[in-house]
């Protein structure tokens, strides 16, 4: 077979003690059907032997050719580890991977198609499969139509799931260090109301591994304060967008964040802290441009959540239109 052919596409990874699920990732990264043009590895502090694993990779995919760099990132968090990444490529298209989930072997080959096929495209997303403790699977229900509203929901712009030009992403700020969770979500806010042009494609091409400590695993109260502290950064971000985009579309969004809020005092009440549940709700029903009708959806999609009960994000959203 012939050698795969190299791109113009960075791939940047960040890894935080991940020595042993990191090995999967470089695997699928390694079978790639293209070479990527650079692959940016940043240890963001590690205790384990992760940069040690990261550097004997890099060693291994020099000599095959592959440029691969290996850099330290002393600011926590993964926002902060992309963001070294970012500010180090010289590469025209980036994309970001978790450090213990898989791509698909043709996951850079499609996200350059893309590219290539139009030269005015922004940025790309696809779709992704989840892998869940019990051994289902399930992916994301993927709304073209309601691109804002598919990603506030439920994330459409994930950090396994989307690629885009580096001087776009520069253009719109890149990622936010400060933010502490919910850093994907906070950035695709962004790239879409940025002015972009962008593609969607409900094609998965990758693998996510759905885990209790990650941020849209299986608990809230470990991060309690960060996924607030990131909701009230998008709603500042919606705030200065007011001049530019219509209020319709603006209103909308700020009603989606109230929902996102009662989901979130769902899971903490569900989690055993009903002062914090309380709380939350409170801030969410007192959000500006709710009507009678959008309390009453925040209120049945708090009860319906905060039994443990999943699918609120395809019953109610749809109510806040």
């Amino acid at each position: 077979m012939p050698s795969p052919a190299h791109s113009n596409i960075c791939v940047v990874v960040p890894v935080y003690n991940r020595a042993r699920a990191v090995a999967y990732m470089l695997d699928s990264l390694e079978k790639q059907t293209i070479i990527p043009g650079e692959v940016i590895l940043v240890d963001n502090n590690s205790s384990d032997d992760s940069l040690q694993v990261l550097q004997k990779w890099a060693d291994k995919m020099r000599t095959q050719g592959w440029d691969v760099k290996v850099a330290q990132e002393k600011r926590p968090g993964a926002s902060a580890a992309r963001k070294k990444g970012e500010e180090m490529t010289t590469m025209p298209y980036l994309a970001f991977f978790d450090s213990d989930d898989t791509m698909h072997p043709d996951y850079l080959e499609a996200a350059m198609r893309d590219f290539e096929a139009d030269p005015h495209l922004q940025f790309t997303v696809w779709n992704l499969t989840f892998n869940h403790p019990d051994g289902s699977t399930s992916r994301r229900r993927i709304m073209p139509a309601h691109p804002l509203e598919n990603h506030l929901v439920q994330g459409l712009l994930s950090t396994q799931a989307f690629a885009v030009r580096t001087d776009f992403l520069r253009q719109i700020g890149g990622w936010n260090p400060a933010i502490g969770g919910w850093d994907d979500w906070e950035l695709g806010l962004r790239l879409l109301l940025g002015g972009g042009k962008f593609k969607i494609t409900d094609e998965s091409r990758s693998e996510f591994t759905v885990q209790a400590e990650s941020i849209s695993g299986l608990n809230y109260l470990h991060r309690k304060g960060d996924w607030e502290n990131t909701l009230s950064e998008m709603d500042r971000i919606l705030t200065q967008k007011e001049h530019f985009l219509s209020l319709k579309i603006i209103r909308h969004a700020q009603r989606l964040l109230a929902y996102r809020r009662a989901i979130l005092a769902a899971h903490y009440h569900h989690e055993g802290d009903r002062n914090a549940a309380r709380q939350l709700l409170r801030t969410a029903m007192t959000s500006p441009h709710l009507n009678l009708l959008h309390r009453f959806t925040l209120r049945a999609a708090y009860l319906f959540t905060r039994t443990g009960r999943r699918g609120a994000g395809l019953l109610f959203p749809p109510l806040l239109r």
